[in-house]
């Protein structure tokens, strides 16, 4: 099957690694960590972060409906509660399977949220 490499913000080249922020492969798209950097608050972070997964999946040609698997990954497990009313918002009352690891330090990356979507319509 062919794979299509899907990419919103262009990387600045001083990044140590390059990757892509999505990879296409039929109707399976698999999104790479987003984070919300920069940001502020827990709460602000998890909104870019979530806001970002979106574009992706937009010029992918899915939507949050699609989201089949998503894996969280946190600095600060005390933060869970806060992140759950954000994430709330865009899954609505349907989740998808989902994993969170509590990672201690982000270096300022507090949450990264990677997601695979099936777009089945």
């Amino acid at each position: 099957m062919a794979r299509e490499y899907i990419d919103v913000l262009r990387l600045p080249e001083s990044m140590p690694w390059h990757y892509s922020q999505a990879v296409k492969v039929g109707d399976t798209v698999y999104v790479a960590g987003q984070v919300g950097a920069g940001e502020g608050s827990i709460e602000a972070q998890t909104q870019k972060a979530y806001e970002s997964v979106v574009d992706v999946l937009a010029k992918a040609g899915a939507t949050m409906d699609h989201v089949v698997r998503e894996t969280v990954y946190l600095a600060d497990r005390t933060k869970l509660p806060e992140v759950a009313k954000v994430r709330e918002t865009f899954y609505g009352d349907r989740f998808p399977a989902s994993t969170a690891v509590f990672s201690g330090s982000g270096d300022g990356y507090d949450i990264e949220v990677e997601v695979t979507a099936v777009i089945d319509d």
